[in-house]
């Protein structure tokens, strides 16, 4: 058997780690926001209103060809203001054939609400291509379940799902707490990976990328001063004089 695991996305820090205006252009070079018109108005925007969403990233060809065979509206979906699941945790399948079984997220489709548990709720899909000399195999797919209601986050303290409420520690952070056990669930390393790296520490600067030192440095000091005269004092003009408030006239 193959099992097509999905260890290559996460949402708590964007495994991508593309600039959403990035994403945006990509979309909009597959589906471009104005056509050609010829008239006297010139060219007319015309916006697509919605897309489907699925395992594949609006950056990859399986996403352009998803949307195009979609004819009717996608499903409205309530969008989670803040996640309790993040890529790496271990959770409990509260539905379907693999009820009471746990396993551990590697895929978040937030546009869903959807999470893929590996090696759980899967499908059984038949291969073959004579033409490509394929021999006839199983692969294993993965499906999607609902966050909301389908999975539920496991308390390591009894390894039991429960439902998490998010607090501030002593050091002033932001922690989930079991609201059964009262235990700190901490965030898995899985959910800070991203492309570029696998932990923060061991991320090596590219050449074109800003220098650290230059992004803490301090360039803006706010002073209670207008911008005229924040201007003369950095340029050291010493004849500048400010401007006097207008006298107001009431009848």
């Amino acid at each position: 058997m193959v099992n097509l695991s999905r260890i290559l996305f996460s949402n708590f820090k964007e495994w991508h780690n593309f600039p959403k205006a990035y994403v945006d252009k990509v979309i909009d070079g597959h589906f471009p926001s104005w056509s050609e018109d010829r008239g006297l108005q010139g060219r007319k925007r015309i916006k697509k209103p919605y897309f489907w969403y699925g395992e594949q990233r609006p950056w990859e060809e399986g996403w352009k060809v998803l949307n195009m065979k979609k004819k009717r509206m996608p499903p409205v979906i309530e969008k989670i203001a803040k996640w309790d699941v993040f890529r790496g945790d271990r959770v409990e399948i509260l539905v379907g054939p693999d009820k009471g079984k746990q396993g551990i997220v590697n895929m978040i489709v937030k546009e869903r609400n959807w999470v893929y548990v590996e090696g759980l709720n899967c499908e059984y899909i038949r291969v073959e291509d004579k033409s490509k000399g394929i021999k006839p195999m199983m692969i294993k797919r993965e499906h999607p379940l609902r966050v909301l209601d389908e999975v539920a986050l496991v308390d390591p303290a009894d390894n039991l799902p429960t439902l998490i409420s998010w607090k501030f520690d002593a050091k002033g952070e932001s922690v989930r707490v079991s609201d059964r056990s009262s235990r700190i669930i901490p965030v898995p390393s899985l959910a800070h990976e991203t492309r570029d790296y696998k932990t923060k520490a061991t991320y090596l600067e590219q050449p074109k990328d800003t220098k650290a030192e230059d992004h803490q440095e301090i360039t803006y000091v706010p002073k209670l001063k207008s911008f005229e005269e924040d201007i003369a004092e950095t340029l050291k003009i010493s004849d500048y004089k400010p401007f006097k408030n207008t006298p107001r006239f009431y009848y």
